[in-house]
């Protein structure tokens, strides 16, 4: 039995693997999937405290579900640069889909920054989510880049930053997007179209995209 908090443990899992499980004379590939902000959700009292001025109980747990996410990114990013791996290390964070819930009354209180639908729409709102890559030395700080990509592009762009041959005896659905992360690339070229499918989606079900045009 453990105590605490979802995100905050799941990271310092993460953390105990990279000081004392991993193969140090090996690259490494870690996967850190925390439960926040889905519901149900449970905050750590310390971060509900940084929202005073927010009367809805329901929204003050959501932020701060958020801050504990971010808290214990921040410490899974701090154990990177105690070992002297931050300059070597390939991060990208993200989220498989747009936020739970109407935004207003229902639990889930995240924002689709304006974007039309929200979890489980084929419209923006559900399936453009927010992206982050660091890679120092490799991308820019603070640059943004506005190309597409998609879940199915990490692991064929893991194989190109490995210096790894993609696998030609099956199909995959992504490219490697790190000429676009990186800014030598303005644009990817793609064998197939970006493609979602969601058979639970209360609407559409499909969705691809080509370019700037979307069906």
């Amino acid at each position: 039995q453990m105590q605490g908090y979802s995100a905050p443990l799941v990271v310092g899992e993460a953390i105990t693997w990279l000081k004392e499980k991993r193969d140090a004379t090996k690259p490494f590939f870690l996967a850190v999937w925390t439960h926040e902000p889905h519901y149900p959700i449970k905050s750590d009292p310390k971060f509900k405290a940084l929202y005073p001025d927010l009367t809805d109980d329901i929204q003050r747990e959501h932020h701060a579900n958020v801050t504990q996410m971010d808290h214990a990114f921040g410490m899974l990013m701090k154990s990177l640069d105690e070992q002297k791996l931050t300059d070597s290390t390939f991060v990208f964070f993200t989220s498989d889909n747009g936020p739970e819930g109407d935004g207003i009354k229902s639990p889930g209180r995240g924002s689709s920054g304006g974007l039309r639908g929200r979890k489980r729409d084929m419209h923006e709102g559900g399936i453009r989510v927010p992206g982050m890559a660091r890679w120092p030395g490799k991308i820019k700080t603070g640059s943004v880049c506005d190309v597409p990509v998609i879940g199915s592009d990490i692991f064929p762009t893991m194989l190109g930053i490995a210096g790894v041959k993609v696998p030609g005896d099956r199909t995959l659905d992504g490219v490697n997007v790190l000429p676009a992360l990186d800014g030598t690339a303005t644009k990817l070229e793609r064998p197939q179209p970006l493609f979602w499918r969601l058979h639970m989606a209360p609407n559409m079900k499909i969705a691809m995209r080509i370019d700037d045009w979307k069906i």
